[in-house]
């Protein structure tokens, strides 16, 4: 690895230990609407009086939570369970951090969109911690026709809830900057929710 990529995954560690706390500020928060239940028993919650209409999803995953972990941290998997998702790969990665790169189609009359995210994970005995979180650099500059938004933090909690299953909380709150209409904004927020129902389905076959 050069020294680029190293300055860079070190730069971001920093910015994701403090990104952080900042979830765990959020999950304490008690502003938490519940806005759907699915017949699996997914809930969708979100963070009232947000600007950025942060979203929370919880569900329970028949499976390990390290499976669920090796599921999540296989970024070649985003494209199975992400909204929209065209490119994702990454840039720079250790064991436990990585910087990579996701494109997002549009559907008009919005355009594309992509984020530069590093993203990194913590494991004890019982739970797992996984952030991810828009950084600024010109490791992968920004493409024509395409809207550069921020991930403001993006978070997967997995707690141990028996020998095969898994609690998995997830947190995502975004900016996708450029015009949009609040609207789509909204739907898509609401929408985010539906991940979760894939990567359930995904982990329990």
């Amino acid at each position: 690895m050069n020294s680029e990529f190293q300055s860079l995954l070190l730069e971001s560690d920093g910015i994701l230990e403090e990104a952080k706390n900042s979830v765990d500020h959020l999950l304490d928060s008690g502003n938490w609407k519940l806005t759907s239940k699915s017949r699996q028993g997914i809930e969708g919650y979100l963070l009232e009086g947000s600007r950025d209409h942060t979203i929370k999803g919880r569900a329970e995953v028949r499976a390990n939570f390290k499976e669920v972990l090796s599921f999540l941290w296989n970024i070649e998997n985003s494209v199975r369970w992400q909204m929209l998702i065209e490119e994702s790969y990454s840039i720079a990665e250790n064991e436990n951090l990585r910087v990579g790169y996701n494109k997002y189609r549009g559907i008009w009359p919005v355009k594309s969109r992509d984020f530069l995210v590093a993203a990194k994970y913590w494991e004890d005995s019982q739970k797992i911690t996984m952030i991810a979180k828009s950084i600024v650099s010109d490791v992968e500059p920004e493409r024509r026709g395409v809207v550069r938004g921020e991930l403001k933090v993006c978070a997967f909690i997995l707690e141990c809830t028996g020998e095969n299953t898994t609690q998995v909380t997830y947190v995502a709150a975004m900016d996708p900057k450029g015009k949009i209409p609040r609207f789509f904004v909204r739907e898509i927020s609401k929408r985010q929710t539906s991940n979760l129902e894939k990567i359930k389905k995904l982990v329990e076959q």
